[in-house]
């Protein structure tokens, strides 16, 4: 056997084992969202047994992280059991940091890993994303909206409050966002965007719901309210002041 062969061979053997030690350590990311609302079971809290599991586990771990074996690292940041995903996750994030932010962004919204990659990748798209928009017929304007509300969405998945750069994608995209509903205002196309109220992307419903504050308040309102219910972080606030500036001072945001 070739020396390459037996590493991958102990590689092998040294995943198999942590695959097996990790799936006999519940963790708490199986009982989402329920665990939110009722707390953990019993079986993931603290005893003297889970504590000697964990700690050979770690064991197991630091001699892959000795081989620095990034596509099976990657494997099990992505595993379909989510208890062995937040393991590696944890232990094995040196490997790869990209995967690890991406596998625990995902294990709390209930996406695989590369769907939280896909999500990054599509907000880090360089914009603009297209033609001008005055360039744009009524339906490339209206599709336009859209895409960037879902471009917006996909910063949720990105460092925002950690780096910069990540910041600065977020603030174009909702700057090129405003841009395109005061486009929209312009062409009479406002009614247009009701059908985005209904959008299962949180960040399409809130930007159309400013959108539409004027020409459809109570279904506008409406849905900023059941944002604000639900507590997303991201549009929380947000939709809280939108709908405080709306019954206060009768604004929706500059140009609107």
């Amino acid at each position: 056997m070739s020396e390459g062969n037996g590493q991958g061979g102990e590689i092998a053997k040294l995943i198999d084992m942590f695959v097996e030690a990790a799936r006999d350590i519940p963790t708490i990311f199986p009982e989402l969202p329920e665990a939110y609302f009722s707390g953990p079971s019993q079986k993931v809290r603290p005893s003297p047994e889970r504590s000697a599991k964990i700690d050979k586990l770690k064991t197991i771990a630091a001699a892959i992280l000795a081989r620095r074996p990034v596509e099976e690292a990657r494997r099990l940041m992505d595993d379909d059991n989510l208890d062995v995903r937040a393991w590696a996750t944890g232990m094995l994030g040196l490997v790869d940091s990209e995967w690890a932010t991406a596998s625990q962004s995902g294990l709390f919204a209930r996406l695989t890993t590369r769907e939280v990659l896909a999500k990054r990748a599509l907000a880090r798209e360089k914009p603009p994303f297209g033609p001008p928009l005055d360039a744009l017929s009524d339906d490339e304007l209206v599709a336009r909206f859209e895409d960037l509300g879902q471009r917006e969405e996909a910063t949720g998945f990105l460092d925002c409050t950690g780096d910069p750069k990540d910041m600065n994608i977020r603030n174009e995209i909702v700057g090129q966002t405003l841009d395109a509903m005061r486009a929209l205002k312009a062409r009479g196309l406002l009614l247009r965007l009701l059908p985005l109220l209904d959008s299962d992307k949180v960040a399409v419903r809130f930007e159309a719901a400013l959108a539409c504050m004027r020409i459809a308040p109570e279904k506008a309102t409406a849905v900023l309210e059941r944002i604000v219910a639900a507590k997303n972080s991201d549009y929380l606030g947000p939709a809280h002041e939108a709908l405080d500036n709306w019954r206060r001072h009768n604004r929706v945001v500059y140009g609107m």
